[in-house]
Order: structure tokens, then C-alpha cells, then sequence
């Protein structure tokens, strides 16, 4: 991935500044999502953004700090 890219992708996502909600059930990606939502409870699950549409703040500082850059030490902020 270039810079530019980068840089493109850092503008247009939308940034949220708080700490992820745990929820008993984690989705990935919000696309294909509307089908199983209807099937369980509204406030049983947080759906985790992968497509640069959307970037947790907490997250990105947390992984940073971390030094562990996966997609399993992310997932675990959301572990109850």
C-alpha cells in the first residue's frame, strides 16, 4: 500500500473515539450482516469494521502500544 493510499483511506474513514463495547457475539464486516441480525438480539453483538470504513481510535492506540499487530489481539478487545 502506498502513502498516498494511506493517506486517502486515514481521510475518508469514519473515527470512533471510544472503547468497543463487549458484546457476546462479534461480526466481521457490516456487508451480509443484515441477515443475521434479524435473528439475534440487537444488543448481543458489535460488529467489528474491516474495510476502512470505519477506524477505533482505542484500537489502533491500543494494538500500537502493544506491539502486536493481528487480526486476534485486536479481536480480543472485544472478548467479554
Amino acid at each position: 500500500m502506498n502513502f498516498l493510499k494511506l493517506i486517502k483511506i486515514l481521510y475518508k474513514a469514519k473515527w470512533v473515539l471510544q472503547q468497543p463495547e463487549v458484546k457476546k457475539i462479534l461480526i466481521f464486516n457490516s456487508s451480509g450482516s443484515e441477515i443475521i441480525k434479524k435473528y439475534i438480539a440487537m444488543n448481543s453483538y458489535q460488529i467489528l469494521s474491516d474495510r476502512y470504513c470505519e477506524i477505533n481510535f482505542y484500537c489502533v492506540i491500543k494494538t500500537i502500544f502493544s506491539k502486536k499487530l493481528s487480526l486476534f489481539s485486536i479481536c480480543s478487545m472485544f472478548q467479554p
